[in-house]
């Protein structure tokens, strides 16, 4: 799963199936996600742009709304978890894993904390957001792996460094010793984003939850968010966000009422 679940989970359907050898399938786009754990067997997933093979040790996700084809190469057995979010995410694509990391034991304590009478439950969906945590941590670690150290560094640095009004591309790439040109190229070419673009989202975002806490004043906020001004912070503020951190925090209290 190369993209990460940001997303209220709203219904959930946990279960252990088999199934037999089989020729190839075609199998209609389903309304809902799906992530499985295959105890043995194998099967093929075949879709637009995508093919491969689910194996002993697999961890299979396929996307809501995905028509693909499939064939049981040998029998089967799994665990599998049929999923809806409140706000749907974009995958193009299923994906395959066969990294552990303790997944095969939460796949089972889901699957034995799981009731059909009572699917919503705490232990149970404690258990399925520990899974989705770990599977977003794994996919972040195999991405990471191909990204500089370097450039990875420096979002570590941005993330932990953002309060600083002096933190921005040129000052970053004197400190970690790159030119601007390949900071800015790498850094996009990693994480799909500008690095002043970076820098400005990690503000905004975190000046959002300050002004979602109503704990703070404005321009204690855009002081303790990196903003070398209270001017320049409603300025991106309203750019970022489409109204002004006033507006957003009046929003936020009609919101909770």
């Amino acid at each position: 799963m190369n993209n990460a679940i940001y997303s209220a989970v709203t219904e959930l359907q946990v279960f252990h199936a088999t199934a037999k050898k089989v020729a190839k399938m075609y199998v209609e786009g389903r309304n809902f996600y799906s992530l499985s754990y295959r105890y043995d067997g194998k099967i093929s997933i075949e879709s637009k742009d995508y093919k491969d093979f689910s194996e002993k040790g697999s961890i299979t996700f396929i996307p809501k709304n995905l028509s693909y084809s499939t064939e049981i190469v040998e029998d089967t057995s799994m665990i599998v978890a049929h999923f809806k979010l409140a706000t749907d995410i974009d995958f193009s694509n299923p994906a395959i894993t066969k990294e552990q990391d303790g997944l095969q034991s939460l796949f089972e304590k889901l699957l034995s904390s799981f009731h059909v009478d009572k699917p919503i439950n705490f232990r149970c969906m404690s258990i399925f957001y520990q899974l989705l945590e770990k599977l977003k941590e794994q996919s972040e670690r195999l991405a990471n792996a191909k990204i500089p150290q370097k450039i990875a560094s420096v979002k570590d640095y941005i993330i932990q460094n953002y309060k600083d009004p002096t933190v921005y591309v040129e000052w970053l790439a004197n400190k970690f010793n790159v030119s601007t040109s390949y900071l800015r190229r790498e850094f996009s070419k990693a994480y799909g984003v500008s690095p002043i673009n970076y820098i400005t989202n990690v503000r905004i975002k975190n000046a959002q939850n300050m002004l979602d806490s109503n704990a703070l004043s404005i321009t204690e906020i855009a002081t303790q968010c990196g903003f070398s001004s209270l001017s320049y912070f409603i300025q991106v503020f309203n750019k970022t966000v489409g109204v002004s951190p006033r507006q957003y925090k009046q929003r936020t209290k009609i919101t909770t009422k």
